[in-house]
């Protein structure tokens, strides 16, 4: 059991691995599809309309705002998810290691490794859906067409 335990951790790390290449490959083809889509947006006759509508600016820039509060307050919960994550895997082996031994509680840890390991390749994979695919791609278009008015408004301040 204890090997098959450790078989496990090594074999979900792997495949967590393994995932987050995949997951980062298709977030960089994703960029590429992005700067085209914010290329033609940019270029259309709507793109042109927008580019010199004035409360186009003031919007972004509250977009711009509450999607770093959103992202910032997201970050927040995964990082206290991990942080109760490791609270109750520690409170639980001390609990398993006081009844039943260390050996018992090694076994335990390595199990909620496994547990934990195969939670985030399911929330790296579910970037590998269509839908996620998807989401990534509206989400660098959107970030490219904000970043090139930003880079265009600071050439012009230089100048």
């Amino acid at each position: 059991t204890k090997t098959k335990l450790i078989m496990a951790k090594t074999a979900s790390k792997s495949a967590l691995i393994f995932t987050r290449q995949r997951v980062a490959a298709i977030v960089e083809v994703s960029r590429m599809v992005a700067s085209a889509v914010a290329d033609s947006v940019e270029k259309s006759q709507t793109g042109q309309k927008y580019k010199d509508n004035k409360n186009l600016s003031a919007a972004k820039e509250v977009g711009k705002a509450s999607i770093g509060a959103f992202v910032t307050v997201w970050e927040g919960f995964e990082e206290a998810l991990v942080i109760m994550a490791k609270g109750v895997k520690h409170t639980t082996c001390d609990v398993v290691e006081h009844k039943y031994g260390g050996e018992a509680s090694d076994a335990v840890g390595q199990g909620l490794d496994v547990v934990g390991t195969v939670g985030q390749m399911g929330r790296e994979a579910s970037k590998l859906t269509v839908k996620g695919m998807a989401k990534t791609v509206a989400k660098e278009s959107g970030k490219e067409l904000i970043n090139r008015d930003d880079k265009k408004a600071l050439k012009d301040k230089e100048e």
